[in-house]
């Protein structure tokens, strides 16, 4: 084989080389963006997650007032009818001490 051939080969190699090199530097260079870009999706989707269960939470926590607060009136609206009951039969009962006392106290 001549000098020149052998040139010719050895710089058909050292070229192969570099594209090798070159073709392991992108693909390098693309596995960094992709794993950046990843992560990028990952803590998009976390942060939506989290917006989220605190939207959903605000909500839940809505709901449970106004179910604490219906529960509260109809305690009080209990409470009041209970008390107007009460209030209702004071007369009588003020009326059936008084009448007990006199009797027992012998003054008619």
């Amino acid at each position: 084989m001549s000098v020149e051939v052998l040139n010719k080969v050895r710089e058909a190699e050292k070229a192969a080389g570099e594209l090798v090199e070159a073709a392991r530097a992108r693909a390098a260079e693309m596995l960094s963006s992709a794993e950046a870009e990843a992560e990028r999706i990952v803590e998009r989707a976390r942060e939506g997650a989290e917006a989220e269960s605190r939207k959903t939470a605000e909500s839940l926590l809505a709901a449970a007032g106004r179910e604490a607060e219906k529960i509260g009136k109809e305690a009080q609206a209990g409470a009041d009818e209970y008390a107007a009951e009460a209030s209702g039969r004071m007369d009588r009962a003020v009326d059936l001490i008084v009448e007990r006392v006199v009797k027992a106290d012998g003054r008619s």
